[in-house]
């Protein structure tokens, strides 16, 4: 992966935060760590990254309100909590989250999330296919 790949991090936390912006840095990614839900809802809307990584229970937030947001805006979000009960992964699968990551963050299994995110989504932006060479009569 190269620069041209970028993560935004919601995450009030600042040793998970740093610890995130570590290893997405150290895979090569772009991180934008975002201070609160208001930036992180400008960063989504104007910046379109190619992933978000929510914290759901945030101070003063509605983390499922910012994984709504962001999957309206086409950006796919992991969620991270310390709550991993099935309900309420659930219940971010059902406002669009693509995978959830349970604290303590691992940093291999954050790394292999945020590959497998980013491998199976593509950005709204981004356009695939493939020319195929024409006979000439």
């Amino acid at each position: 992966m190269n620069h041209a790949v970028t993560i935004a991090v919601y995450e009030p936390d600042r040793l998970t935060a740093s610890l995130i912006h570590v290893v997405l840095q150290r895979l090569g990614y772009a991180v934008k760590l975002c201070r609160d839900a208001e930036e992180t809802q400008r960063i989504i809307r104007e910046e379109r990254p190619h992933l978000a990584l929510i914290d759901l229970y945030s101070p003063g937030n509605n983390g499922l309100r910012l994984v709504h947001d962001a999957r309206t805006a086409d950006v796919p979000v992991i969620v991270i909590s310390a709550m991993g009960f099935s309900e309420v992964v659930r219940k971010a699968a059902g406002f669009g989250a693509v995978d959830f990551i349970v604290k303590p963050i691992d940093s291999a299994l954050l790394a292999e999330r945020v590959e497998r995110a980013l491998t199976n989504t593509r950005p709204a932006n981004s356009v695939s296919f493939k020319i195929q060479p024409t006979q000439a009569d």
